[in-house]
């Protein structure tokens, strides 16, 4: 099954493109981009069907209380508030309790079962929380305590024919959205192949895409106290720090500290950073530029400005 040209752009992106030809535009490397989006999609909906498929297996109230067996059966003589958050949820206080591992109560309380979910969690104690199963049972999310029993040891059967039927139906939406999402990545692929080597469009940059000793060409501006009059200037990614790049540039810029007025540092998902290949490209295909620079999602970026500058002051690059 062929994905619909338009459904290719990963949901969250702010893209608009209903064809190939506009998908071809946007260049091989935010094609790429795309593709790695759509693959952690996928990579976060395997653990999901696993989960699914494993929860099928329950059996009825008899296996559950056989299976409880492997598991604690704690009994609680100390509960109170935890020190370090009065306002929380009661929890038990003994060390026991506090030192027992998630897991340690399968099928018993719900403290430290593997299927307790959500609400307040202390330690390593589910004070507060809802069972995965009781989900499935199409009832209203209820809340269970820490020294909940386990509702499965007295369910009747047809509360497990329930879970089942819900369990399967879920199983089967997610392995439709994992093939919907996997046919996407087979037509990114055949598009990729056909695409130009173009700058990826700033919002979608991977986290790599500039390294250390890169040469950079940059757009000076900010609330530093700038000392040249060049809107573009070429300089060394010397680091990062989160989502910034560490610039340290080849001439002094600014009346300010950061390598002795030498260095700035720049937002990597913002257009007044790219490679030296990204800005002569940039310069050679304005149509191209334009929408790339109309992309940023940062806020206060002014793209007319940021073309008016590309386009009224090019700079000769002079490689170190």
């Amino acid at each position: 099954m062929k994905a619909n040209e338009a459904d290719l752009i990963p949901d969250w992106w702010e893209l608009e493109v209903s064809s190939v030809e506009n998908i071809l535009f946007l260049g091989s490397g935010t094609i790429r981009s795309m593709i790695i989006s759509w693959r952690q999609s996928a990579w976060h909906l395997v653990p999901q069907i696993k989960r699914a498929s494993e929860m099928l297996e329950i059996g009825n109230s008899v296996s559950i209380v056989e299976i409880a067996k492997n598991y604690e059966n704690p009994t609680f003589t100390e509960i109170g508030f935890p020190r370090d958050d009065p306002d929380g949820k009661v929890i038990p206080l003994d060390a026991a309790s506090i030192m027992r591992k998630e897991g340690a109560t399968n099928f018993n309380v719900c403290g430290w079962c593997d299927f307790s979910e959500g609400g307040y969690t202390c330690y390593n104690i589910n004070a507060l929380s809802s069972c995965e199963f009781d989900i499935s049972t199409g009832k209203e999310k209820a809340e269970r305590r820490f020294d909940c029993p386990c509702f499965l040891k007295e369910a009747p059967t047809e509360v497990f024919d329930q879970i089942r039927a819900e369990l399967k139906k879920s199983l089967g939406e997610l392995v439709e959205q994992k093939k919907d999402i996997d046919n996407k990545i087979k037509s990114l692929l055949s598009i990729e192949r056909a695409a130009e080597k173009k700058p990826v469009v700033p919002p979608y940059r991977p986290h790599n895409w500039f390294k250390i000793g890169d040469e950079v060409v940059c757009r000076l501006g900010g609330p530093e106290k700038l000392i040249i009059p060049e809107q573009f200037i070429v300089g060394k990614m010397m680091g990062e720090y989160e989502c910034y790049i560490s610039v340290c540039h080849y001439e002094r810029v600014y009346a300010g500290p950061n390598l002795e007025g030498y260095g700035l540092d720049y937002n990597r998902y913002s257009p007044d950073i790219m490679n030296i290949w990204e800005y002569e490209y940039l310069l050679a295909h304005p149509e191209f530029a334009k929408i790339w620079a109309k992309t940023c999602e940062i806020k206060d970026f002014d793209s007319d400005e940021f073309l008016k500058a590309l386009i009224s002051e090019p700079i000769e690059i002079h490689k170190k």
